[in-house]
């Protein structure tokens, strides 16, 4: 089997940001000075989309730094959705092996993460 040398990750994790949501009227203010308006899903708040596009882009830089053989892994694992024993035929090592490289991938990538989940906890 022909091994895939490499796999842009770039171009998958880059993906466009939903646009922003309808504000909707929810009632009279109290003070009868107009509209209260909320945002219908939370998700789509300024804030959350800066917070997609953080993890995003902290995401792909710490892919990105990954061994290449870990990044081989990782992109056949989660982009090409093989099995892990479908890469170690694609790969030539034993699918004990493949879990091995991805366990150590994913180690990494908590660690490199790990400044970012936490400053997000504190908000």
């Amino acid at each position: 089997m022909t091994v895939v040398a490499d796999i842009n990750l770039n171009s998958i994790i880059k993906t466009e940001l939903p646009p922003l949501p309808e504000l909707d009227a929810v009632d009279e203010d109290v003070n009868g000075g107009g509209a209260s308006y909320m945002l219908a899903d939370n998700r789509n708040t300024p804030l959350a989309l800066y917070e997609t596009a953080e993890v995003r882009e902290c995401l792909t830089r710490s892919v990105d730094r990954l061994p290449e053989r870990e990044r081989q892994v990782v992109a056949l694992y989660y982009v090409e959705e093989l099995t892990m024993k479908e890469i170690g035929a694609v790969l030539g090592v034993t699918e004990s092996r493949v879990s091995q490289i991805h366990t150590q991938a994913m180690i990494r990538l908590r660690n490199s993460l790990a400044p970012l989940r936490s400053s997000f906890a504190t908000v």
